[in-house]
């Protein structure tokens, strides 16, 4: 079972310690980047709202990862 953790943590970009690069397969490819962070010797993966969806809630963007 998956535990969600609903606490706010703020990350400065520019500390993260890599980017996890991805190319969408399907009709319209693209490349998309997502920054990790590192947090007590775990890898975080951050996934960025969309632009294009200012509508989304934690709830929609947690739907399309799992």
């Amino acid at each position: 079972m998956i535990k969600f953790d609903w606490n706010v943590y703020h990350y400065d970009y520019y500390k993260r310690s890599r980017n996890l690069d991805v190319i969408a397969q399907g009709r319209v490819k693209s490349e998309k980047f997502f920054p990790v962070f590192l947090e007590e010797g775990k890898e975080r993966i951050f996934k960025p709202l969309s632009k294009t969806k200012p509508l989304y809630t934690p709830y929609f963007a947690y739907s399309e990862v799992f």
